[in-house]
């Protein structure tokens, strides 16, 4: 896999986890005085391009651009085709727009931030502007569920959306006030219900309000846009749960939503998606308990988790000490780098959408990709267009690659598309006694590639598989394809004998 990392202010060490694991990487970000302009630490390239500095930062977020595509032609990465192109943060968004407009194959990246949020004087919003930056966008990469919320309303949830920890998680214990006592009477008990699914919200406002009575000045907050979010907010307002800042059921703002989500003493999740794992996560990092509530129960069930988890019991510690070094781990570059490779190979093999995610596309635009996974099985067909030549199509069924990335393992980060042409000329051909073997690479949403050979008249058996350094993994394979020779046949002319009529009677 070959990743373009762009990066404005590069984060170097998830750059060296994604080459440990095998991964082709070209870093590029800003040039500084003293820096060498490109290094390389094995599989990592560092590529830094001088900008113009001056005229405002969207005027250095062009110029960037412009270095950046420059870089990109000294290297000429499209000699051997661009997989990814990764924007980390708001300055490199234009250059992977660039990026992307060159390498129409390669799946384009963005992650977006907190500040995305954030509303201008002119009521226009920053992540207004990636669709003008970037055309199409393959995968969000989001750390917070609140940029979730905001990213699906722009996005339509026409391309996939992705959690992956921040390295900065710690930056948002500015929220937390240290106590409960400093937002509320007592404990907090947070709800994070941002899809919807099936709650008994009346049964849960039941149980708050039996712990209430163990539990002096217990309140909650619920975070979420969701249908089911309304219901159990009017629940708790009925029975005066609800948290002093919120009596009235208003939906809280990000910013309340995050420091309440801090001060929390138990977290109930309810739904799947991004914004459910961004809450679970940043709660176990915090040692806060998690609990799931949309799952079938009864009353007392979450009332029992609620009470263990504040009385904080030996097994609850347990589990919660348990929980955060997994969250940890998950937020240090190697965990971060085994979730991108992850999510990339899950774009890669799903396909990207016609209309992926221009958070306002062109219907009229000529330049909305087909996606590359066809219907049906896979398959592959050669065709003969002259005596050197001849095209090779295919079409690959979304299961069986998949299912071949999971084969490869660790390899998958290293997988390429690829035609692998034996030369069978003139021999019975067994599937190991060909006379050499040609190999193509392709792009993944290829579908189809014509092949040229150095000489006329070969007779060639083709598959079309995985390949990475260490092997090649079929994917389908098309029978004996001759082509034909450019001069008569060598053999000697035949002779015809001529044999009078019987004559009748005769």
């Amino acid at each position: 896999m070959r990743i373009a990392l762009v990066g404005w202010d590069l984060d170097e060490p998830l750059a060296s986890a994604l080459a440990n694991m095998g991964a082709e990487v070209f870093a590029f970000t800003r040039w500084y005085e003293g820096s060498a302009h490109r290094e390389r630490r094995g599989g990592l390239v560092i590529v830094r391009c001088p900008h113009v500095i001056g005229g405002g930062l969207e005027r250095e977020y062009e110029s960037f651009r412009d270095a950046v595509i420059r870089a990109d032609a000294e290297l000429w990465l499209g000699g051997s085709g661009l997989d990814v192109a990764h924007a980390l943060d708001r300055g490199a968004r234009s250059a992977v727009g660039g990026l992307v407009s060159r390498y129409r194959h390669a799946v384009s990246v963005v992650s977006a931030e907190r500040c995305d949020w954030s509303v201008a004087a002119d009521r226009s919003e920053p992540i207004d502007a990636i669709g003008r930056q970037i055309r199409r966008v393959d995968l969000w990469i989001v750390d917070d569920p609140f940029v979730v919320e905001r990213v699906e309303e722009k996005n339509a949830s026409h391309s996939r959306i992705a959690f992956v920890p921040s390295p900065n998680w710690r930056q948002d214990d500015s929220h937390k006030s240290g106590s409960h006592k400093k937002i509320g009477s007592g404990p907090i008990a947070a709800f994070a219900l941002f899809n919807e699914c099936e709650i008994d919200t009346r049964g849960l406002a039941r149980s708050l309000t039996t712990a209430r009575e163990w539990c002096e000045g217990l309140t909650a907050c619920v975070l979420g846009r969701s249908s089911v979010a309304r219901r159990l907010r009017a629940d708790l307002a009925r029975e005066s749960l609800l948290i002093r800042s919120n009596p009235n059921g208003i939906e809280p703002t990000p910013e309340q939503g995050a420091a309440w989500l801090a001060a929390a003493s138990i977290v109930g999740v309810g739904g799947n998606g991004p914004a459910t794992e961004a809450v679970a996560w940043k709660s176990r990092s915090r040692g806060i308990p998690i609990a799931r509530i949309d799952a079938p129960r009864r009353d007392g069930d979450f009332l029992d988790t609620l009470l263990d988890a504040i009385a904080a019991d030996g097994r609850a510690v347990r589990a919660v000490k348990a929980g955060k070094l997994l969250a940890h781990a998950a937020a240090d570059p190697t965990g971060r780098a085994k979730s991108l490779i992850s999510e990339y190979l899950n774009v890669i093999s799903g396909g990207k959408s016609e209309v992926s995610a221009a958070i306002h596309p062109d219907p009229n635009s000529s330049d909305l990709q087909r996606a590359f996974l066809a219907l049906g099985g896979t398959r592959l067909c050669v065709r003969v267009a002259d005596s050197r030549s001849g095209t090779a199509s295919w079409r690959v069924r979304a299961e069986d690659l998949r299912s071949a990335l999971r084969w490869l393992g660790a390899d998958a980060a290293r997988a390429r598309l690829a035609l692998r042409l034996y030369d069978i000329t003139d021999i019975d051909f067994h599937g190991t006694n060909a006379h050499s073997f040609l190999d193509i690479d392709l792009e993944f949403d290829e579908r189809e590639r014509e092949i040229v050979w150095n000489a006329p008249g070969r007779s060639v058996a083709t598959c079309l598989g995985l390949r990475t350094p260490h092997t090649f993994h079929p994917l389908a394979f098309a029978g004996p394809t001759h082509f034909p020779r450019e001069e008569p046949s060598n053999h000697p002319p035949s002779h015809t004998v001529k044999v009078p009529s019987r004559r009748r009677g005769g």
